[in-house]
């Protein structure tokens, strides 16, 4: 059998009414190998008591009897014949029908109330339908003892057909030489015995059938939750979140499942979040790179402006020497160059903009994704409580191992009673080890519930695994705006910068135009302001290359950030809710 329930699963209800079962015949083994035998005995034990009280009182019948006929008061066969009919009405019990004899130690009969035709007979060789001389082995015990039981066959009252066993108690009156005896039949005991064994069976029986009603209620009443749950989580590793768990109970399986169905929801409120939140960051990421490829391409739209002064200002230089003969054409040449400068402040106004658009998207999409950050942790915290009500489970485990425990006690104590009932026990000590197995694989049982919500307890820890690694998927993002940030900042700074180059710059030419009548006197200083000139813009144009460089960093990290967007938002669609 115990190969049978390794190799074949068993439920927990069937297990649970199996050992309800093995209680019952436990019990029955019980009452019928050891209680009712016990009883018997006791039973068997008090009507004996009955008749040594009986033959006690006849004896104290005798001895005031004798003690007349030592006062004087009544000769010594007055004295016994007044005893004879005394004892010959003596009754007790069963009706008034028990009753008690003499006989002498020859022995010859005195007085028998109903065996009548053996009065004054020698009994010497009288035998029971066994072949045994009763009222010899009554004179033995007597001479021996003084008193003391005799087991023998004997006439039911008066009814001289019907003999049965019978067990009786003589005692010896030793004045008269007399033998006082009654005796109780085995019959009436063993009748006894049958009623209260009748009245015990019925009550037995609806014992066992309102403990098996009770089983299969309290078993369903357990299993189905359990089933119940064990559904809702195939479902949720699946991705389906739509179905709640119903449980109708009121104990802790009440708690694990309203804690369940709270994680559920938490699940779908996080997981509608991420996924809001991870398009809403995609769609943003997809602007900003739109931004930043605008903003690419005027810088380098700059950069060829930058390459057109200096090629102006190279210009200017190599045509100092005919300064004198073209300033009217040098002058017209300043203004230009000045209305291209102009242009180039302009371009970098527009330019430090849009890193302020810039740095408000990325501002939003940061508080988007710590709205998606909170939510994750809200959420880790729900499974977290749900690993800890499931601790709770262990209490229905606890209570199933204490009543394993139970009945491996009562299966040893009912070992022991059968060992000192010999061989009349030898039946129901292997049924109390079969008991004690049964109890055994009980324990067994409960220990595969246990591993059934360690399983469920590892597939939460991996839901929480997964938690925290999206965790650190929008923290890593965080991190990558905030870099983005930085290399703003750092952008923004340059283009203030820049800015003052060119101004200083506008500076610069517009006095070139105020002094452009003294060129002709300060050509030296012309050339000196030229290459100053030439300086700045060479300094713009490597600034503005930092700015091409760092706004394609940005796109670089734009198009990671709404990667990461995209892979989230693909691990929450996951899920069905």
């Amino acid at each position: 059998m115990e190969a049978f329930m390794k190799h074949h699963r068993i439920s927990i209800r069937i297990r649970i009414v199996i050992l309800n079962f093995g209680l019952l015949a436990l019990f029955a083994l019980f009452f019928y190998g050891f209680f009712l035998p016990h009883i018997e005995q006791r039973l068997m034990e008090r009507k004996q008591e009955v008749v040594k009280e009986a033959v006690r009182l006849g004896s104290s019948i005798l001895l005031s009897l004798h003690k007349a006929e030592q006062d004087g008061r009544l000769s010594r066969e007055e004295a016994q014949q007044e005893a004879i009919e005394r004892i010959r009405e003596l009754r007790y019990e069963k009706d008034g029908r028990n009753y008690l004899w003499i006989n002498d130690f020859k022995p010859v009969m005195i007085m028998h109330p109903y065996a009548t035709q053996l009065n004054g007979k020698s009994l010497t060789d009288y035998k029971d339908p066994d072949g045994k001389h009763l009222f010899m082995e009554m004179v033995d015990v007597c001479k021996r003892d003084g008193a003391g039981f005799v087991n023998y066959r004997w006439q039911y009252f008066d009814e001289k057909d019907n003999i049965v066993p019978k067990v009786s108690y003589v005692e010896a009156f030793m004045p008269w030489g007399w033998i006082l005896g009654s005796g109780i039949y085995v019959n009436d005991v063993l009748a006894e015995i049958n009623e209260l064994e009748k009245v015990i069976t019925l009550g037995f029986i609806a014992v066992a059938v309102i403990s098996s009603l009770a089983v299969f209620f309290f078993s369903a009443r357990i299993v189905r939750p359990i089933q119940q749950l064990r559904i809702a989580s195939r479902l949720v590793a699946a991705g389906d979140l739509r179905s709640p768990v119903v449980v109708d109970s009121t104990d802790e399986m009440l708690d694990l499942a309203t804690d369940f169905n709270q994680l559920i929801e938490s699940m779908r409120d996080v997981l509608g979040v991420i996924v809001r939140h991870s398009t809403e960051l995609a769609a943003s990421t997809e602007e900003m790179s739109a931004t930043l490829t605008t903003f690419t391409s005027q810088a380098q739209n700059q950069s060829a402006s930058t390459e057109q002064i200096a090629a102006t200002t190279e210009e200017l230089s190599a045509g100092m020497d005919n300064v004198k003969k073209s300033t009217e054409h040098q002058t017209a040449s300043v203004l230009s160059l000045i209305q291209t400068v102009r242009g180039l402040s302009d371009s970098i106004d527009g330019m430090a903009r849009l890193i302020a658009q810039a740095q408000q998207e990325t501002g939003q999409i940061t508080g988007l994704a710590r709205e998606g950050e909170d939510s994750l942790r809200h959420l880790n915290e729900s499974m977290n409580n749900v690993l800890q009500s499931s601790s709770s489970v262990t209490g229905i485990v606890q209570i199933i191992n204490e009543i394993s425990d139970r009945i491996n006690l009562l299966s040893l104590n009912a070992a022991i009673e059968a060992a000192r009932a010999g061989d009349s026990g030898r039946g129901f000590a292997v049924v109390a080890e079969e008991v004690g197995k049964l109890a055994d694989r009980t324990s067994s049982s409960i220990r595969d519930i246990s591993q059934l919500v360690e399983v469920n307890n590892q597939q939460l820890k991996e839901g929480i695994g997964q938690l925290q690694s999206t965790t650190r998927f929008i923290t890593e993002i965080l991190t990558g705006i905030g870099r983005m940030n930085e290399r703003m900042t750092d952008l923004k700074g340059t283009m203030t910068d820049q800015t003052r180059e060119n101004e200083a710059v506008q500076t610069q030419l517009e006095n070139v135009s105020n002094r452009s009548d003294e060129i002709k006197h300060a050509i030296g200083e012309q050339k000196n302001a030229v290459s100053e000139i030439a300086q700045s813009v060479s300094s713009i144009n490597d600034a503005i290359q930092s700015v091409v460089s760092a706004a394609e960093q940005m796109t670089a990290t734009s198009e990671q950030i709404a990667a990461m967007a995209e892979s989230m938002r693909e691990k929450a669609t996951f899920f069905k809710v």
